[in-house]
């Protein structure tokens, strides 16, 4: 049985939470379950948000919120940013991080995009290895960031 690639869906919000856990040692705490249901029914209903799941075995063990960008340039092609990339420990390092980005790359396709962009922190430099690897180029562009 293999990872199935999806639109994320109301439901996956705990398995997302989970996934979140794993993301960042130490992360601000997160805001009440009302406020996280908010949040993801608007990023649910937002048009140029795509929240990309890899659903193994009923589980949500892989995850990215893609961002499909309108564009005035490039001839009015819009460009991905994606972030919160995560893969459930358990399933790291077997090909599942490298599937999600292949149907984020196919979503991107599918959009017209003209390029996906990504950041990635500083010191991850297995991330980073990652990345070139299927095809980001870490010398294309410098990422600038202020942090509130």
């Amino acid at each position: 049985m293999e990872p199935i690639a999806r639109k994320a869906t109301l439901t996956d919000l705990d398995d997302m939470l989970s996934l979140y856990e794993t993301l960042h040692d130490a992360d601000d705490p997160l805001a009440s379950r009302e406020r996280l249901e908010e949040i993801w029914k608007a990023t649910l209903e937002n048009e140029i948000l795509y929240p990309l799941v890899l659903e193994y075995k009923g589980r949500c063990i892989a995850t990215c919120i893609l961002t499909i960008v309108p564009n005035l340039t490039r001839g009015g092609r819009p460009y991905m940013l994606i972030e919160n990339v995560v893969v459930a420990p358990e399933h790291r390092r077997s090909g599942i991080g490298k599937q999600l980005m292949a149907e984020a790359k196919k979503i991107a396709d599918s959009k017209d995009c003209y390029k996906l962009m990504l950041l990635s922190g500083s010191s991850n430099v297995s991330a980073h290895s990652f990345y070139e690897n299927i095809g980001f180029d870490r010398n294309r562009k410098i990422g600038f960031e202020i942090r509130k």
